[in-house]
């Protein structure tokens, strides 16, 4: 059983939710990061939680609304439904979650855990970093959902990390003989260059940050900054009117048709490698990595050849041990999702 530190606010109702038939249930699921809000319903069997699946999904842009409540109103609506006719809701968000107050780090959205329960009037809800839901998803993923980085067999015991780059950098650990799954804000530690190339880096980012987190590397924007960066060292202009965007700049780098975009992204990868890395290390992580996000699966190819896999296991001593980890990428991008759901689900 896995248990962790999230938020749940629960109110007992005697009516059966409308979304329940047959003996399943229904819970409103959401994955709620800095560019996008995915909804979904999960129904399961009451009987057996764990065999549920995912429906109805929907992605919603951040920039598309006001506020949070906004958004997932929307999605009700949209389904016919209100938050008493579910039998909960679970959210998973790219941000901290302490105490009542959820202020999401790279979007300007905020809410009230407790106000939202009130306002949809939910029976249960819980609030959950987005890779803790990472980390709830694991045991339920299927071989498909999973690519090989590097092979592995791992410690029999001890932890595994799940981390991943997107909009933001996310990290969280969990310890496998417990079931315990630790959110952290692993991805705002300091960047720490490693060569010539990287101090550079980092002089140039402290243009605009007084502290230089490994997030401002290793996410979307981060991207735009090492491309902005090696085309400054090769004397072109990044487009300061009309910057390219992340997307934009890895649909380069695999059509070769630029070659600071190739730069920027093989230095992603080894940065990328080099910290994840140190997490492992920091936690204990040697029975196994997973990585996630909504980057890396666009670029699996260069993720599995190129110097991720270098960096990671460059570790002087241990080098012998982290060649020995399995390292996996979560393909499913409804695996958030899911772990939303197993959270709200599983006994306590």
């Amino acid at each position: 059983m896995s248990i962790a530190k999230t938020h749940v606010i629960e109110m007992v109702q005697s009516a059966t939710p409308k979304a329940a038939a047959d003996n399943l249930g229904t819970v409103l699921v959401g994955d709620v990061g800095g560019t996008n809000a995915r909804f979904a319903l999960y129904r399961y069997p009451i009987e057996a939680p764990g065999k549920g699946e995912i429906i109805d999904r929907e992605i919603r842009s951040v920039s598309d609304y006001v506020a949070f409540d906004a958004a997932m109103a929307a999605y009700l609506e949209s389904r016919q439904l209100t938050g008493a006719d579910l039998n909960g809701a679970s959210l998973a968000v790219a941000s901290a979650v302490v105490g009542q107050q959820v202020q999401f780090t790279n979007s300007p959205w905020r809410f009230s855990i407790s106000e939202i329960q009130a306002q949809f009037n939910f029976r249960q809800l819980r609030v959950l970093n987005d890779f803790e839901a990472l980390g709830f998803s694991l045991d339920n993923l299927p071989a498909t959902s999973l690519s090989t980085v590097q092979v592995g067999r791992g410690s029999e015991k001890g932890t595994e990390v799940v981390l991943g780059p997107g909009t933001g950098l996310g990290v969280a650990v969990r310890h496998c003989e417990t079931g315990i799954i630790m959110p952290s804000e692993g991805g705002h530690v300091s960047f720490a260059p490693t060569d010539q190339d990287e101090r550079e880096l980092l002089d140039f980012i402290s243009r605009d940050f007084t502290r230089v987190s490994y997030e401002r590397i290793l996410s979307g924007p981060g991207i735009e900054r090492l491309y902005a960066f090696q085309c400054a060292r090769l004397g072109r202009h990044a487009g300061s009117n009309n910057p390219a965007t992340a997307a934009e700049i890895v649909h380069r780098a695999l059509t070769g048709q630029d070659a600071a975009a190739d730069w920027a992204i093989d230095r992603f990868l080894k940065v990328l490698g080099h910290f994840a890395g140190d997490v492992v290390l920091m936690f204990g992580g040697f029975r196994g990595v997973f990585l996630a996000g909504g980057i890396l699966p666009r670029i699996i190819d260069k993720l599995v050849s190129g110097g991720f896999v270098e960096r990671f296991t460059e570790k002087g001593r241990f080098a012998p041990l982290m060649k020995a980890i399995p390292i996996s990428l979560i393909t499913d991008d409804a695996a958030s999702l899911r772990g939303a759901a197993a959270r709200l689900l599983t006994p306590v």
